[in-house]
């Protein structure tokens, strides 16, 4: 059975207007970045730190503490270096594969 890319197109609803294809992602990406934002507020509001401080909140039971520790620190740091490093490194390939 072959397949064509104009009928996949036209189920996707993307032949004869591409934006239609769009609708789905745009409608689940807002509902996705206003779920997010209540949950940071919420977060914030009762200074809940972790995943499973939040879990507790939700279900209604005792919150546990959170312990800062130098674990936690390095993590940051070193996710900060790692980002970094690779952002560098995506440019500089960029600049020298398209360069000036």
């Amino acid at each position: 059975m072959k397949v064509h890319l104009v009928s996949v197109l036209k189920l996707m609803g993307m032949y004869s207007d591409p934006y239609y294809g769009l609708i789905i992602p745009l409608v689940l990406t807002i509902l996705l970045m206003f779920s997010s934002h209540q949950v940071e507020n919420i977060k914030k509001e009762h200074n809940l730190k972790t995943y499973r401080q939040i879990v507790d909140f939700i279900e209604g039971k005792p919150i546990s503490e959170v312990k800062p520790n130098i674990k936690d620190k390095l993590l940051k740091i070193g996710l900060m270096l790692a980002s970094a490093l690779i952002s560098y490194s995506l440019i500089y390939l960029g600049l020298s594969v398209f360069g000036r």
